[in-house]
């Protein structure tokens, strides 16, 4: 093809293409002398950082430098599973599902007419108003990992009851367990907490002492609490109405799985 034609046929293509490389080149004129110098320092400094992280003869951090900040991590590793101890509910054995004893539904159900009937009889000799069905919920679902949380709810209520009958509070007025909504719709962070308020009515020095047992009884973990709030009553000035919400918390991993060591 003569070059005539195929200028005139390609005139603006070529010119185009021809702008954009002079383009190109004047950019890569003016960036190397503006800042050329800047450039070849950074790249010289980045080679030699290298070289001293590689080099097996002239290491940045030395064996004790190791050596102390492989401690650290293990006193943060340690501090951390201090901190979950202290914080992660424990059940009682009795309000652990058990291995070939049946479906955890009808573990459940045989656990809580058991416990029902032991604190309905125990409040009725001590003269202890407690509510009809110690407000015990129905489950909405057999699955394990239901049971297991309604289980442990279970277990706080009976704690809870006992230590107030024990203390000789007057009357437990409600009880409002609730699950973690994020267990209920699936979406579980890092920490997952289950409530269960209590509303007692009594004189101020049962209902402290129930408070106090539950942080010190050397037989069980303390619940940790979450909300208290005190209402004296004006129809008896020796009452005061008490609500609190006791927590029960689960540790999980990033994903939402419960912690090995839980």
């Amino acid at each position: 093809m003569d070059l005539n034609d195929y200028w005139q046929e390609n005139k603006r293509f070529l010119l185009t293409v021809g702008a954009g490389a002079l383009v190109f080149i004047v950019g890569l004129v003016f960036i190397e002398s503006s800042f050329g110098a800047e450039l070849a320092d950074v790249r010289g400094t980045l080679g030699r950082n290298r070289g001293d992280l590689l080099a097996p003869k002239n290491p940045r951090y030395s064996a004790e430098d190791l050596k102390l900040a492989r401690a650290e991590h293990d006193a943060l590793v340690q501090a951390v599973d201090t901190l979950k101890g202290a914080v992660a509910f424990r059940p009682r054995e009795r309000f652990r599902l058990q291995p070939g004893a049946g479906t955890p539904g009808n573990q459940y159900f045989g656990l809580q007419d058991e416990v029902r009937l032991e604190l309905r009889t125990l409040a009725g000799r001590n003269r202890v108003a407690i509510p009809e069905g110690v407000d015990l919920e129905m489950l909405e679902s057999t699955r394990a990992e239901v049971v297991v949380r309604h289980m442990e709810i279970l277990d706080v209520i009976d704690r809870v009851l006992r230590l107030a009958v024990e203390s000789g509070v007057r009357q437990i007025r409600s009880i409002k367990p609730r699950l973690d909504p994020a267990f209920e719709s699936g979406r579980l962070g890092r920490i997952e907490t289950t409530t269960v308020e209590f509303e007692l009515l009594s004189p101020a020095g049962p209902i402290l002492e129930t408070l106090r047992a539950t942080q010190t009884r050397e037989d069980v973990a303390p619940l940790p609490i979450g909300e208290l709030d005190v209402t004296p009553q004006r129809a008896k000035q020796d009452e005061v109405r008490v609500k609190v919400v006791f927590l029960i918390v689960r540790l999980h991993d990033q994903d939402g799985e419960e912690d090995a060591e839980e």
